[in-house]
């Protein structure tokens, strides 16, 4: 079975989507369906190849100006941002009312399919795949944004085994409003609950290090293979204010010392002890790998 393009469950209830041609693109199939947006295999006729082609769910009645413009302003900033660990975007725009974002189509696996595919993972293995991604996300953060939505399920290992962060910049333009406290009280989220960082939770306004956080759950993740956050929303928001959190060294007690540590930096509650960017957690995983 082909892998999701991100965190998005499958259903018989999207097995057909209308139209099947939205601007430029042939619809061939659904990939999967999630909170935000549902995403589907498309035919780019321009660039005569598969896309990823990605459609909110939300989709506003009343599509004011205002809307469109901040769709089209946060996408195409997402646009501008290359590297070869993120998933590229290669278009975005409005067809007949329908908002859509065109991505490069990625055949692999999500970290969670690899999770359940080999169980934890080894000490070594974990630190190359977080460094590596660590390097897309600060040439995200390098050109003013911010992720918001870090999981295991929105980085992908392609066939090349070469790690890829998905939806980057696109997590603030689907949203349908700015609101994070109107979100959680409607039960509605910015971003996955088990992986959000204590300032979003918060509502405040974030910064690279909110990624940070995100990173280093997905890094206990693999250690773990399990969340360090479990249950329902409230359940999880509790568990993250907390600010007490278990060491992977509790399920895992073969890993380093050292490991022990940068997992545990990076995901410190109070951001002024976190990691203050990508680049710090790259340097302490690749001086653990030299080792």
């Amino acid at each position: 079975m082909d892998s999701e393009q991100s965190d998005f469950e499958l259903g018989d209830e999207h097995a057909e989507i209308q139209p099947h041609s939205i601007n430029r693109y042939d619809i061939k199939r659904t990939l999967g369906s999630g909170g935000m947006a549902t995403v589907m295999l498309a035919y780019d006729k321009i660039r005569k190849e598969e896309v990823a082609l990605k459609v909110p769910l939300w989709q506003p009645t009343e599509k004011t100006e205002q809307t469109e413009r901040r769709f089209l302003r946060e996408a195409h900033a997402a646009m501008t941002v290359q590297h070869e660990k993120l998933c590229a975007i290669y278009d975005v725009g409005i067809d007949g009312g329908t908002f859509f974002v065109a991505m490069e189509y990625i055949d692999g696996m999500t970290l969670t399919d690899l999770l359940q595919e080999t169980g934890p993972l080894p000490e070594v293995d974990a630190a190359l795949i977080i460094a590596s991604v660590g390097a897309g996300l600060q040439e995200l953060h390098r050109n003013g944004m911010v992720h918001r939505d870090i999981k295991p399920e929105n980085i992908m290992i392609d066939k090349a085994g070469r790690p890829l962060v998905l939806d980057f910049g696109l997590a603030k333009c689907f949203e349908n409003t700015e609101d994070v406290t109107e979100l959680t009280a409607n039960d509605q989220r910015v971003g996955t609950p088990a992986y959000m960082s204590p300032e979003q939770i918060m509502g405040d306004e974030l910064t690279p290090q909110a990624d940070v956080f995100s990173l280093g759950l997905v890094l206990w993740s693999l250690l773990c293979n399990q969340s360090l956050f479990d249950g329902n929303m409230m359940e999880v928001i509790d568990q993250i204010m907390d600010s007490e959190y278990a060491s992977p060294r509790k399920y895992r007690p073969d890993l380093s010392p050292e490991m022990e540590r940068i997992c545990m930096k990076a995901i410190a509650y109070d951001s002024s002890s976190r990691y203050q960017d990508m680049t710090q957690l790259q340097q302490d995983l690749n001086l653990l790998l030299d080792q």
